[in-house]
């Protein structure tokens, strides 16, 4: 999805082109001139066909392309990524004034610099053929950069709490600071956790937070590289862990309160038996229908 003037792509799970509901997954605007993984759920039902729908932007200099589309029994969880294929469909922004990226690599990839003990192997695998994201300053320098990895859009936790989830190696001493912050569609952008660079720390740290949110929302991991400083950083294994989690490590600042949900007023009888009818309006219910007159 390439172009300043780039509409939306939508797919759907339809029982008929004429029909095709809501869809189940979607993105608009500009993604870059690159290739994307993307992977939507497809109902538990029967006699559906997936349907892509472009919708055109408000001008022509602008293209999507498609490529592999494959039904698998399994998907990976949304957010989920090894970075052993690919970016699974978090992007990357680097704030104005910075350089560089975050680049994919092996422990034995000549991208990795040897002014340090490398790594290994990654997480995943404990493997040196294994793959992490991987970001480092070997000369000095005076620059600072702050680069960012955002998430996929997430929905919104509900009355649940998520524990976001990585394990990273940040090395240098005050090389940099690693920051995690929370996005929602409405409301302000805050930081949840942060830590600083662990000195001659070559081994992986867990890294983990909890969280509510009633939209949905993203995920920023934000590394700030201080200048005057050389070191590097590896994330490996970021995910969404649907239950609450104590942060982690326990050094890191981790100034946010996750805002606890409301609890249910819904009190039923002594020795009542539930019914795959009931609802008490918590959730939107799935088996009733509203009409007007």
């Amino acid at each position: 999805m390439y172009g300043n003037t780039m509409g939306t792509l939508n797919v759907y799970a339809a029982s008929s082109t004429t029909n095709l509901g809501q869809a189940i997954w979607s993105l608009s605007g500009d993604q870059g001139n690159k290739w994307y993984r993307a992977e939507a759920r497809l109902p538990d039902t029967t006699g559906i066909m997936v349907c892509f729908e472009g919708i055109v932007g408000p001008g022509y200099l602008s293209d999507i392309a498609i490529d592999d589309v494959k039904l698998e029994t399994t998907c990976l969880p949304r957010g989920f990524c090894d970075f052993e294929s690919d970016l699974c469909g978090w992007t990357q922004k680097s704030v104005s004034g910075s350089s560089g990226s975050f680049v994919r690599a092996k422990p034995t990839s000549q991208l990795i610099s040897r002014a340090w003990p490398p790594p290994t192997g990654d997480h995943t695998y404990g493997s040196s053929n294994g793959t992490f994201l991987y970001f480092a300053v070997s000369s000095a320098t005076t620059q600072q950069n702050v680069l960012q990895l955002v998430s996929p859009a997430m929905p919104a936790t509900s009355t649940s709490s998520v524990c976001f989830h990585f394990w990273y190696i940040n090395y240098g001493s005050q090389f940099s600071n690693l920051t995690i912050y929370l996005r929602p569609q409405a409301g302000n952008t805050t930081s949840m956790w942060s830590m600083d660079s662990d000195g001659d720390q070559t081994g992986f740290q867990e890294g983990q937070i909890a969280y509510y949110t009633s939209t949905s929302y993203e995920i920023i991991i934000e590394l700030f590289t201080k200048g005057d400083a050389r070191g590097y950083i590896i994330l490996d294994d970021v995910s969404f862990l649907p239950s609450y989690c104590e942060a982690k490590p326990s050094i890191a600042v981790t100034g946010y309160v996750p805002t606890p949900p409301i609890a249910s007023t819904t009190v039923l009888p002594p020795g009542y038996v539930p019914s795959p009818w009931d609802c008490n309006f918590e959730v939107k219910p799935v088996h009733i229908q509203t009409e007007y007159r």
